[in-house]
């Protein structure tokens, strides 16, 4: 038609087409432009021992700026048992042990070392208070391996037993286990007895009371050693508690009153009195929790460990579920761990 103009049709392209299209003739580079172009780098051009100074550098001046906040604040008194036991931990891995004179000279030189220091160089003086605690914790535990001379029991025996009763645990399933405090023995007599043993006693329904002289057949064993090398040495905790044979009775055992034995003493009626409270509050526990829950939390206030069979709590309420996650943490043991699936079996 006459006054009309012909148009032609465009198709419309995306801008990422567009950008697409635009960007590809700059990919396609020939050798030499590729030469021209600056070398780049994806990593960084600092040698790998340059970054490492670096990054120690960085480390150790963030743990000393922490080390000074947390002394402004007056924390580094919390840490004095950590170094306490870092140095009885030390001492029982020496090779050999250290002269108590060279200990004791140790101690005098960093406490003049500390009070030299004084308030105007905290770094220093906490540093040498640091070291006196580690010095006093290898000093504790020379002490205390030099006091204590528990007689343990050279081999396996069976013979009948006499003793006063120490303290007493349950299990939860009919037995009870107690620490006696060995007056004599019989049939056959051992020559060297140990001082104290621990024995259990089954399908027993009301436990013997705290002082009460028990004589019985039992089966004595000496406390075991590690499984493997570096695993937990069992009898290196039964001397420090001054156990020494370990066992359990031939049927139930007979309260008797030896004849050649005295009065307690004042320590013995006090260390009675003790463990019959301790014990009083475990019943009164289990009393109210009833089950393995009321076991979980016994085992947290009295520290009795084997009044918990290892089970989950079969109730799955948030009381129970509180108890068995902080007992494995409050006693590490293991056996407990498995309470920690409770929750989730819910």
């Amino acid at each position: 038609m006459p006054g009309l103009k012909p148009f032609e049709v465009t198709k419309a392209v995306p801008a990422a087409d567009a950008s697409a299209r635009t960007a590809e003739p700059s990919l396609l580079l020939n050798r030499s432009t590729a030469e021209r172009l600056p070398n780049l780098r994806t990593q960084s051009s600092i040698a790998w021992p340059t970054r490492i100074k670096a990054a120690t550098r960085d480390w150790a001046s963030w743990l000393q700026s922490s080390a000074t906040a947390e002394m402004e604040h007056g924390r580094l008194f919390l840490f004095s048992p950590v170094f306490l036991g870092a140095g009885a931990v030390l001492w029982f891995e020496l090779a050999s042990d250290p002269p108590t004179m060279r200990l004791m000279a140790w101690i005098v030189a960093l406490a003049l070392v500390a009070t030299a220091a004084g308030q105007g160089r905290p770094f220093v003086r906490n540093s040498a208070l640091a070291g006196l605690l580690c010095i006093a914790g290898m000093l504790s535990a020379q002490y205390e391996t030099r006091g204590k001379a528990t007689v343990i029991l050279d081999t396996p025996v069976t013979t009948t037993i006499t003793g006063r009763v120490e303290r007493r645990e349950g299990d939860g399933a009919g037995r009870w286990r107690y620490i006696l405090s060995i007056s004599g023995t019989q049939s056959p007599q051992i020559r060297r007895p140990p001082d104290r043993v621990s024995v259990v006693a089954r399908g027993q329904k009301e436990p013997f009371e705290i002082g009460e002289w028990l004589t019985g057949r039992a089966r004595l064993t000496p406390p075991a050693g590690p499984a493997l090398p570096g695993l937990n040495d069992f009898a290196f905790s039964a001397y420090f508690d001054e156990i020494g044979a370990n066992g359990f009775f031939y049927g139930l055992p007979s309260v008797s009153m030896p004849s050649a034995v005295g009065t307690p003493s004042m320590s013995e009626r006090a260390a009675n009195w003790l463990d019959a409270l301790r014990s009083g509050i475990g019943d009164r526990i289990r009393g109210i929790l009833p089950g393995d829950t009321g076991a979980f939390a016994a085992s947290l206030v009295t520290d009795e460990r084997r009044r918990s069979r290892g089970k989950p709590p079969t109730r799955c309420d948030r009381r129970g579920w509180r108890i068995s996650w902080q007992s494995p943490v409050s006693t590490w043991r293991s056996p407990r761990v498995s309470s920690l699936s409770a929750y989730a079996n819910c």
